[in-house]
């Protein structure tokens, strides 16, 4: 569900470049991004949390070589066609290593995901012998300092969008891999999953009022909480749509295929 709503973000992106989305489709995008990449990242955590006690070198296969490959595959195919690389020279200046190396420090193509994605997962597997409560405070800090505009402007050759955005998801990342069985119990039944969406929906209403109507202050200071807000309501409804074995069964289907599908999207869109 979550990259289905990647797709239809850049679906509008790519529309309203070209006057072809009404207003409305831009309001809701505003709202949607508060639920897209926080929901993807809480969920990227929960699945990890179910192999992230295997050994290092099976982690290592099944988890991080996966990413990489497609991070890399996709990066070059990409590049291929969008950048036309190949024509003077192997992928561009200086080759493939520094095309690829060049990619790695500032992603294209929205790739920056699978790369914030590959990073997490390892700092994951370096940091599992930490307990989990100062991993957890640890990443909430991370995201509350820059959301607070407190982290540096400036990470060497690294992308800030990208440094940024893993500081912003990090936290997402680590509760979905450490409060797994918080979560599950939360939406164990169609009663608890609806009074968890009840109460999501009020608290993700009430603070973009409070933004909305209120100062720009609260821009900042009220993020994590609407993000926070938006992912438990897109974690809700994916329950309630497993529910409907037509709906949960397609949208497994896309999840298996998930990163693939997001990659290949590009290929029409960009």
């Amino acid at each position: 569900g979550a990259i289905l709503l990647v797709v239809l973000h850049h679906s509008i992106l790519v529309s309203s470049d070209y006057d072809l989305t009404h207003d409305a489709f831009l309001s809701l995008d505003y709202y949607l991004k508060q639920m897209r990449m926080p929901l993807f990242f809480l969920a990227s955590g929960i699945t990890t949390s179910f192999v992230i006690s295997r050994s290092s070198r099976d982690y290592i296969a099944t988890k991080l070589l996966p990413i990489a490959w497609i991070f890399l595959f996709w990066t070059i195919v990409l590049g291929v066609v969008f950048d036309g690389v190949f024509q003077a020279a192997p992928m561009a200046e200086g080759g493939l290593f520094h095309y690829l190396a060049e990619a790695i420090v500032h992603p294209k193509y929205g790739m920056w995901f699978v790369l914030v994605l590959g990073v997490l997962s390892a700092v994951a597997l370096l940091l599992r012998n930490v307990p989990p409560g100062i991993v957890f405070i640890g990443s909430l800090a991370l995201t509350l300092a820059n959301d607070l505009s407190m982290m540096p402007e400036s990470f060497g050759p690294f992308a800030k969008f990208m440094v940024h955005n893993m500081f912003d998801y990090a936290f997402f990342y680590f509760i979905g891999l450490y409060s797994t069985q918080a979560i599950v119990s939360a939406v164990s039944s169609p009663k608890r999953t609806l009074i968890t969406l009840t109460v999501a929906v009020i608290a993700f209403v009430c603070l973009n009022m409070l933004v909305k109507f209120g100062s720009s202050h609260y821009f900042l200071v009220t993020q994590t909480a609407r993000a926070t807000a938006g992912a438990t309501i897109g974690l809700c409804l994916a329950v309630l749509i497993s529910q409907w074995k037509a709906a949960g069964d397609t949208f497994s289907w896309v999840g298996k295929r998930s990163l693939g599908i997001f990659v290949a999207h590009g290929l029409f869109l960009f």
